[in-house]
């Protein structure tokens, strides 16, 4: 008796049925069909990928469940980016909303690309910018707020760092490159090989595109973007996306730094803001008062946003950070009024 590889996963109150691989999380398998789930880390840190089993069994050897609380576990919620199918057929609910399923996303499989380093330059103490050409031939397509895996030797898993740049009109990177910031952490030896190694004219291989956070379709409502530190390129991605898409609603970013002088991509956001006259944003420092006649505001974002915002109901609100920032700015954003339907995160796991 042969035994199946691939299971039949239906999403209840989604009319959504596709097959799925039994060695490989639910989350990866549904990338490989065309399918977005909900997912932002691909680690088991953020808690985004959390889905009701309804029906069928799922493997339980989870090695990172700290995020799931008893209630979860005996309500059979688990995480789709650390689980694998075990029956032929399995069933489940989702938690948080399914993302717009794009009609490009099936051409959007992740690949690996031999890239070329164009750009690699310190831009503050923390942050090293790096930017890569990759072939035309490669017929590499990306959403805005997608991210790339930089493959390491020696290094794993992969660390994965969001793309700057929205798309051109084909999906494509504008002028074949892709632009991302790195956060070099003092004990993550990922970033410290692309700070110290990685230089103008070497050789990389990158793998993806993957991530699914992105804004709805609908125009109608006013959006409040709010990142911190690096969490600035896929929100920037966003917004230049929104904005060469016409914008009908006012759009506010609001962007948290710990000082003047790691503030990053402020002239992108400006020139934002210079096309757009819906578009405005604020820039926050946490670890310096800067002097009154500038324009910076002082203090963590979820503490002062109630200054700028005194209700949200009606607001799509993008979160990009470390997964504390995400959790805390989640909070206040629904206790002034925010539905969380209408909240969108991308929690970035520092991993090693």
């Amino acid at each position: 008796m042969t035994t199946s590889i691939k299971a039949t996963i239906s999403i209840n109150k989604k009319d959504l049925v596709y097959s799925i691989r039994k060695d490989k999380n639910i989350v990866q398998s549904s990338i490989e069909e065309g399918i977005k789930l909900p997912y932002s880390c691909r680690s088991g840190v953020c808690g985004t990928c959390k889905v009701k089993l309804t029906k069928g069994e799922i493997s339980k050897e989870n090695s990172i469940n700290y995020v799931l609380t008893e209630k979860d576990r005996k309500n059979n919620i688990f995480l789709a980016c650390q689980s694998k199918a075990i029956t032929d057929n399995i069933e489940i609910d989702l938690l948080s909303p399914l993302p717009i399923q794009s009609s490009l996303y099936k051409s959007m499989s992740p690949k690996k690309l031999i890239a070329e380093v164009v750009i690699s330059r310190q831009i503050s103490s923390l942050v090293k910018e790096v930017g890569m050409s990759i072939s035309k031939n490669s017929n590499f397509l990306y959403e805005a707020g997608m991210n790339m895996e930089f493959v390491i030797p020696d290094i794993s898993p992969n660390r994965e760092y969001s793309i700057i740049d929205a798309p051109n009109k084909s999906g494509a990177p504008p002028n074949g490159i892709l632009r991302f910031l790195v956060a070099c952490h003092k004990n993550s030896k990922a970033s410290n090989y692309i700070k110290e190694q990685i230089n103008v004219g070497d050789i990389i291989t990158i793998f993806g595109p993957f991530g699914n956070f992105s804004l709805p379709a609908k125009k109608n409502k006013p959006i409040l973007a709010l990142s911190a530190g690096t969490g600035i390129s896929p929100i920037l991605s966003l917004l230049q996306e929104r904005v060469k898409n016409k914008v009908s609603k006012q759009i506010m970013l609001v962007s948290s730094f710990r000082k003047r002088n790691e503030v990053l991509l402020m002239d992108e956001i400006e020139k934002l803001s210079y096309k757009e006259e819906l578009f405005s944003y604020k820039i926050t420092l946490t670890r310096e008062k800067a002097k009154n006649e500038t324009r910076f505001l002082y203090g963590r974002i979820p503490s002062i946003i109630n200054k700028i915002y005194s209700n949200l109901k009606e607001h799509i609100i993008l979160i990009a950070g470390s997964p504390q920032f995400v959790e805390d700015c989640s909070k206040k954003v629904l206790i002034l009024g925010a539905k969380q339907k209408n909240i969108f995160i991308d929690s970035f796991n520092y991993k090693s």
